[in-house]
């Protein structure tokens, strides 16, 4: 016996991501539905590692903790363009494809569609100058990257 509970937010899940494939960090939906008594998704097949076991792996550059920040902040920034907050950004559901670090938000399950479009929240404002100094002193600026971590 199915449950209906399950049965919908599987759907949900399913039908939200298939609106949302656009964007490169969203794997495109292939097909879902149910057989026998199990939910299915056919996904695009991606060889990659979650965030987690990257960094278990081994020790990340400050180039490459950027490149993969900035491939995070991207697909975050489409999906609240579209009204769509994930609520379940963590390590393991970032996965990370490639030496160029691409980057594949996985795990819908608990997004939460907000009312209103981007206008709504207002512009985003410049850091203050205390936060943006301790942001600089912990990463760096592009013009404090070493030759070696350019290459």
């Amino acid at each position: 016996m199915r449950n209906y509970a399950v049965a919908t937010a599987f759907l949900n899940e399913t039908q939200l991501l298939q609106t949302l494939a656009a964007h490169p960090a969203l794997l495109p939906i292939y097909d879902h539905g149910v057989f026998g008594e199990r939910y299915y998704v056919a996904w695009e097949y991606v060889e990659a590692l979650s965030l987690k076991q990257l960094i278990e792996s081994r020790t990340l550059l400050p180039r490459d903790v950027l490149v993969i920040a900035e491939n995070l902040v991207s697909v975050l920034d489409y999906l609240h363009r579209k009204g769509i907050v994930h609520r379940d950004i963590k390590p393991h559901n970032i996965m990370v494809v490639g030496t160029e670090f691409d980057v594949k938000l996985v795990d819908f399950g608990v997004v939460r569609r907000v009312a209103g479009t981007p206008a709504h929240y207002g512009a985003i404002q410049p850091l203050d100058e205390p936060t943006s100094r301790l942001i600089e002193n912990f990463l760096g600026t592009r013009a404090t990257i070493t030759t070696e971590d350019q290459s």
